[in-house]
């Protein structure tokens, strides 16, 4: 699928919070408004207070914590501890570890289903997922999986657990009322993070190596499509209340936004940061998401009402994607935004240049240059006829033409003719009959005119024939 760079997107976080060393996952109770992040480096956790965007605790908790999940039921955080090869229970209420669980070997990712009150973890060298039951904190199953999983996706409806597996390049699908594996699916390269639109029963797996986002159908447990994204995609969180899914892209440093219903990416934020795991509050619609070289998080807000904005634009049909250049005569040179990209017709996939002001110019030898700044916004008619305007040539100039063949020449000029292979054709315009050659793009009127004109009459006539041509 394609993107469409939605220019009113914001382009930098509304706010930027400190944390500890190395924050690399998170989540968030959207009952309380309180955000939890996990500090690698610093072997904690930072607890934000979502309405005034500060620290309000340090949580101190196994070594290298990853992964973090929460039941916002119970109110209680499950932390995964890669080396000490633990879970820590935190209690939201009190802010403090009330149980450690042992699991498999290096702990990563965690899913939590709050119906159930289960909680999965990705034991990334044991090739498995522990089963905790919430109530009794303590593992009531181990499920054999694929290569190094990663990360896991719970549907608490479908009581469906997804599972991406690192070194296998898919994603496992765990039945939750049985702990049974029921399903391997196929997805990009060194899948990482994984988000679910529980509404239409969706899940969007980012592959890392791949710069792009499988979307999996949880009814058919089939890839039904690829979107591309931006270099080295790492987290995934879904907003089910309007539909759209962010991505952070830790090589590019930047945050992709999908539209879940149309799987389309609408955009893209920025902040030149080193992105990576992501969170949607859908209660204020705010989006927080880790920078992991700068020990923060940044807040984005407003995502929801932009994307209704501009989900209209997204049905098919109702938007053109590509830009498209072609010119009068035929085979004009074109330069946009200042750089060459080749000859008309030219077309160019909006992914490339993004909405928003670009400029161009068409040359062609024989021709003025035909040069236009144009706005480009979403649902405008993206195509450009350059119709240029024969100049005036040393001869110099006409000896150097391509297409000329020059038996002789002489002071005035020269003895030739045209190599052009053309192309001729027929046409009526308004009762005129007219002559076009596909070749050059030139049209004769193919009888001429009743009577005498001048000069600007003729010109005249020619430019109102042009404008109804196509």
């Amino acid at each position: 699928m394609s993107i469409i760079p939605f220019r009113d997107l914001p382009a930098q976080p509304s706010d930027i919070i400190s944390v500890g060393d190395n924050p690399v996952g998170i989540c968030v109770n959207p009952e309380t408004n309180i955000v939890y992040v996990t500090n690698f480096g610093s072997h904690s956790v930072s607890v934000i207070d979502g309405s005034s965007h500060k620290v309000i605790k340090t949580i101190d908790v196994g070594e290298n914590p990853d992964g973090i999940g929460i039941n916002s039921e119970t109110n209680r955080v499950y932390v995964a501890n890669r080396i000490s090869g633990t879970v820590s229970v935190i209690s939201g209420s009190k802010n403090r570890v009330i149980n450690t669980i042992e699991t498999g070997n290096s702990p990563r990712g965690i899913g939590v289903n709050k119906r159930t009150n289960r909680i999965y973890v990705a034991n990334h060298f044991s090739d498995n997922v522990s089963v905790i039951d919430g109530k009794h904190s303590r593992v009531i199953e181990t499920i054999a999986v694929d290569r190094n999983p990663a990360y896991i996706g719970v549907n608490p409806k479908t009581n469906r657990i997804y599972v991406t597996n690192s070194g296998s390049n898919s994603v496992s699908v765990i039945d939750g009322s049985e702990n049974k594996l029921i399903e391997v699916v196929a997805v990009g390269n060194s899948p990482s993070g994984v988000g679910i639109d529980t509404e239409l029963n969706r899940i969007y797996v980012a592959n890392n190596f791949s710069g792009n986002v499988s979307v999996i159908d949880g009814s058919t447990n089939k890839v039904t499509d690829t979107i591309v994204v931006g270099k080295g995609p790492m987290g995934v969180s879904v907003n089910s209340s309007i539909n759209f899914a962010c991505v952070t892209c830790i090589d590019n440093k930047g945050i992709y936004i999908i539209d879940s219903v149309y799987n389309m990416s609408i955009g893209s934020l920025s902040g030149n940061y080193a992105y990576v795991g992501v969170v949607c509050n859908e209660n204020t619609d705010e989006v927080y998401v880790l920078i992991y070289e700068d020990r923060s998080v940044a807040v984005f807000k407003g995502l929801a009402g932009k994307v209704e904005v501009v989900r209209p634009f997204l049905k098919d049909g109702d938007i053109q994607l590509s830009l498209k250049i072609d010119s009068r005569p035929v085979g004009g040179e074109i330069t946009l935004d200042g750089k060459y990209v080749g000859k008309a017709p030219y077309s160019v996939s909006v992914i490339d240049i993004g909405l928003g002001v670009h400029d161009i110019e068409v040359k062609r030898e024989g021709c003025k240059a035909w040069r236009k700044s144009v706005d480009i916004k979403l649902g405008d008619d993206l195509t450009f006829v350059a119709r240029m305007v024969l100049g005036t040539l040393s001869l110099s100039e006409v000896y150097s033409m391509s297409n000329v063949s020059i038996r002789e020449k002489k002071d005035w000029g020269f003895r030739g003719h045209s190599t052009i292979n053309h192309n001729y054709n027929l046409k009526t315009i308004r009762g005129d009959k007219v002559v076009v050659d596909n070749a050059t793009g030139l049209m004769w009127h193919q009888s001429g005119s009743d009577d005498w004109v001048s000069w600007d009459e003729a010109k005249e006539w020619v430019e109102d024939l042009n404008s109804e041509e196509g």
